[in-house]
């Protein structure tokens, strides 16, 4: 996770083979998880021009056009990786991502869909598929598909908590409760799981009283 010093030690490697591909890929990719999106874009361009075969190029770049908001030409760059490997499971699930960030979710379904045919263990791309049928009010089978996530990557903090908030708006507390606690088996600090953990919990509680026999 340091990735500043990991960058310095790519960056002298490129001063003595500019060429240096791996370096470079290693680079642009340290530059984004440290959040600096301008350096890694550089990086991502000059790969592109140099090494149009490869494709984990085009993924990083459509990934940080993605982070900069440039919804259209990260859909470009995808479907530019797509035409090299239909089968590229990020490359369907990222051109997912964008169709829905550009309002065109009826585009999104496809490419989710196949992202999950050819690997159906793929967490992200289960999210994804979430997300676009929490847009169209699909709420069960969004829940199905969050499930999934977490199924295939138990530490899916995003799916839990897709998870929780759908049991928290439903009837059954107990449910919730328990939706709730699984965010919290993978982030016992997290504020909003708490506050609705207690919420449900109260009730939980309410509905105990309503519901006991009375003498």
């Amino acid at each position: 996770g340091r990735f500043i010093e990991a960058k310095s030690f790519f960056s002298k490697v490129l001063l003595i083979q500019e060429n240096h591909v791996r370096a470079r890929l290693n680079r642009c990719s340290a530059s984004l998880q440290a959040d600096d999106l301008v350096s890694a874009l550089d990086d991502a361009n000059f790969l592109v021009e140099q090494a149009p075969e490869l494709n984990l190029a085009r993924q990083r770049r459509s990934e940080i056009l993605m982070n900069l908001g440039d919804w259209h030409e990260a859909e470009l760059e995808l479907r530019a990786l797509l035409s090299r490997d239909s089968e590229h499971i990020m490359g369907l699930v990222h051109l997912g991502t964008c169709m829905i960030a550009m309002d065109k979710s009826e585009q999104a379904e496809k490419p989710l869909n196949d992202a999950i045919r050819y690997d159906p263990t793929h967490s992200d791309a289960w999210y994804q598929r979430g997300l676009l049928y929490l847009d169209f009010g699909r709420i069960e089978e969004a829940k199905s598909d969050f499930e999934a996530a977490a199924k295939h990557d138990p530490k899916h903090i995003d799916a839990r908590l897709r998870i929780a908030a759908i049991s928290h708006e439903g009837e059954d507390p107990i449910t919730a409760v328990i939706a709730w606690r699984k965010v919290l088996d993978i982030d016992p600090e997290h504020r909003l799981a708490r506050r609705r953990l207690q919420e449900s919990s109260d009730r939980q509680e309410i509905l105990k009283v309503r519901t006991s026999p009375k003498d």
